[in-house]
């Protein structure tokens, strides 16, 4: 071969594998894992920022933002596949999903073969190809087999009498339930125009009607008598749809029809007690929303205004529980009775259940005088006592009022305005009404969405904990963390617990708030445990959650759950204010979580002076000075005879003390000098992701 040419072949077949490489649809790739956790792409073809959004070069020394791409839901799994083809130096597959800024979230399928290196690390020889399209037409394959067969269960397994006809109205095919209901076996009925069903009852002029609904709106929908094959006239309420192909031509009928038969024959009698309350004979809420509908009108024209009154008796359940359902039943009839007897004319009483009922008054006059007064009498007539077998009963009412003009023009709506305005009224101290106030129902209603929504982050798990150290102040080294939740909003993005945190404050959602925090802490201890990381963590416990009667059994429960770990591992901060609300019952929970082996920490000592009488009392190993205090102790005398008083305290009683709020080594500095030897604040460290712990620990242990 002559000299050079062996070098021009080689450049050709390098530049036709370049063209290769940047022409392939994919990546091509290797990539390099060390055992100290580094990683890098030495080489990726052009196709990394198709596939992944990063260029090449990006990735050479560290693969890191190509982690940061995979889909939170996979990325443990691909870690963990990564890994086990390392340790057995097998090929890598794996499809996962990576989240792209610009096109969102796409599928990807990747293949590599391990090679081991000299150094320790692995080298991987691989391609990733782009597999969206795939993986969801798969889905749409799957979900269309699923829909299919959903359907023809429905069709086999539906109560409902279904029959299909042709373009020509010929039936060819019917359901199990059309047998049942027709007499009829599918194959006398296959192949027959529907009209063998007739009973007659219906005339020529209504089946013009039917179909041309049907030409006109494509669907008809009525109540029919039809025969069965014995001869017995049946009704039926049918629904017939027209199927048409892409160009509009029929290609089915497909009609679905219910038996009402036993309906018909009762329909007079349900109809009236369809309207009216079997136990009072008041009209129920069916007639009410008539009612209504007729009010507002009647409103429109007058120009006055429809009053809607919701009605709750005070103290009937008593009376119910202690002497039996039909006692509860008589005075509620009297009640009732009573009732009506107050109303003028044109105004209604209606019962919605139980010891609720509704006044409606029409031609309200804006000052509303006459209705104060009608609804005063009301009221006083319930409070007359009621004698029943020998017993007298008295009772009251809360009465909340809507108006139709202004609070709402809709039935429903206007109902639970009144509603609200009722549940103000027993707020208020019962026996008397209550207005409906716009403003109030705005305030309570977005409180009550603000509520639900934390509820639904506790269980979509958009709640997450950073970590703040606590320090040895004269070492430098770490000796535990404190766990500090956030909410990872969607749209609103990282809440710091001020902006949700007092709005559970008081409610369950704060106990559930509080156990959802531990279990976040305990699982990540577990996990640094796993990685022989060993500090200890401090989570903060609420009076509420503290108090709720079950807390040191839900505690063991939940470390129970993670036998790696010790009680030790868990310190719980419990707020002085949380102490002091009930010392006793705080003394016992304590006790129990101490003798369990868990540590117990005083926060925000001091903020509380007059407690430090009951400090001796509660049995906690640690007091933390509040960052208030700290803060500000060498400008102001006041906070700095504060904080040595707690810290004196402390020694006498042979507590550790940890300082909050150390934000400057001057800070330090006189903590150390007053015999403060622990503290945590932003000069030392601010709170950190669960991913950044082990290497500051690292950094500062030793």
């Amino acid at each position: 071969m002559a000299p050079g040419k062996h070098t021009g072949l080689d450049a050709a077949m390098l530049e036709r594998l370049e063209k290769l490489a940047v022409n392939i649809p994919g990546v091509i790739y290797q990539y390099q894992q060390w055992p100290d956790g580094r990683t890098a792409f030495p080489y990726s073809s052009g196709g990394m920022l198709a596939v992944y959004g990063v260029r090449p070069e990006q990735v050479v020394e560290d693969a890191g933002i190509v982690f940061e791409r995979i889909h939170p839901d996979d990325f443990n799994r691909v870690v963990a596949s990564i890994n086990a083809s390392a340790e057995e130096l097998s090929p890598w597959v794996c499809t996962y999903r990576v989240c792209d800024p610009d096109s969102g979230v796409r599928w990807l399928e990747g293949e590599a073969t391990p090679e081991a290196q000299p150094d320790g690390s692995v080298l991987w020889h691989g391609y990733i190809r782009d597999v969206t399209l795939r993986v969801r037409e798969q889905r749409q394959r799957e979900e269309l087999e699923r829909d299919r067969r959903l359907a023809a269960a429905v069709f086999e397994n539906s109560t409902e009498s279904i029959v299909i006809c042709d373009a020509d109205n010929r039936i060819v095919q019917v359901n199990e339930a059309f047998v049942e209901i027709t007499g009829y076996s599918r194959e006398e009925a296959v192949g027959r125009d529907p009209g063998f069903l007739s009973s007659g009852q219906q005339d020529g002029d209504f089946y013009a009607a039917m179909w041309a609904a049907l030409e006109r709106d494509g669907a008809w929908r009525g109540e029919v008598w039809n025969r069965r094959k014995d001869g017995e006239p049946y009704a039926q309420l049918l629904a017939i749809s027209v199927l048409r192909d892409e160009d509009g031509t029929v290609r089915n009928y497909l009609a679905v029809a219910t038996d009402i038969t036993p309906l018909k024959r009762y329909e007079d009698e349900l109809e009236q007690r369809a309207n009216y309350d079997p136990l009072t004979g008041v009209p129920n809420r069916r007639l009410l929303t008539d009612r209504v509908l007729q009010g507002l009108r009647r409103a429109q024209r007058s120009g006055k205004a429809l009053a809607l009154c919701y009605l709750d008796l005070d103290n009937f359940k008593p009376v119910n529980d202690r002497y039996g359902h039909s006692t509860g039943d008589a005075v509620l009839s009297e009640v009732a009775r009573r009732l009506v007897q107050q109303m003028r004319s044109d105004d209604t009483v209606a019962r919605l259940g139980g010891d609720e009922f509704v006044l409606l008054f029409n031609d309200v006059d804006p000052a509303r005088r006459e209705l104060v007064g009608l609804l005063d009498r009301v009221l006083g007539a319930v409070r007359e006592p009621l004698l029943l077998q020998g017993v007298e009963h008295r009772l009251t009412a809360s009465i909340g009022v809507a108006l139709s003009p202004p609070d709402a023009a809709e039935p429903d709506r206007l109902i639970r305005h009144a509603d609200q305005a009722m549940y103000r009224a027993k707020e208020q101290g019962r026996n008397g009404h209550v207005f409906y106030d716009a403003e109030e129902d705005r305030k309570q209603e977005a409180a009550q969405r603000w509520r639900a929504r934390i509820a639904q982050a506790i269980e979509a798990g958009e709640l997450f904990l950073v970590y703040q150290p606590v320090i040895d102040l004269v070492s430098g080294e770490p000796i535990s963390l404190e766990a500090l939740v956030r909410w990872q909003h969607p749209e609103r993005g990282m809440l710091l617990p001020d902006a949700f945190i007092p709005d559970v404050e008081g409610t369950q959602l704060e106990i559930a708030l509080g156990d959802k925090v531990i279990a976040l802490a305990l699982a990540q201890l577990d996990q640094w445990r796993a990685m022989g990381l060993e500090v200890p963590v401090s989570v903060n416990v609420s009076a509420q959650q503290l108090l709720e009667g079950q807390f040191y059994e839900k505690l063991q429960a939940q470390l129970a759950a993670h036998p790696a770990l010790a009680a030790a591992d868990l310190s719980l901060e419990i707020l002085e204010s949380s102490a002091l609300a009930n010392v006793e019952r705080a003394r016992g929970v304590l006790q129990d979580c101490a003798r369990g082996g868990f540590r117990v920490a005083l926060d925000d000592f001091g903020t509380g002076y007059s407690s430090l009488s009951y400090f001796r009392f509660l049995p906690v190993d640690t007091v933390k000075i509040d960052r208030s205090f700290v803060c500000d102790m060498l400008r102001d005398p006041a906070d700095m005879d504060i904080v040595r008083s707690v810290i004196g305290l402390a020694q006498a009683f042979d507590r550790r003390v940890i300082a909050e709020g150390v934000e400057n080594n001057a800070l330090a500095t006189r903590l150390r000098e007053l015999g403060c030897r622990y503290g945590q604040g932003y000069g030392i460290s601010r709170p950190m992701p669960a991913a950044s712990v082990p290497e500051w620990v690292e950094r500062h242990v030793g």
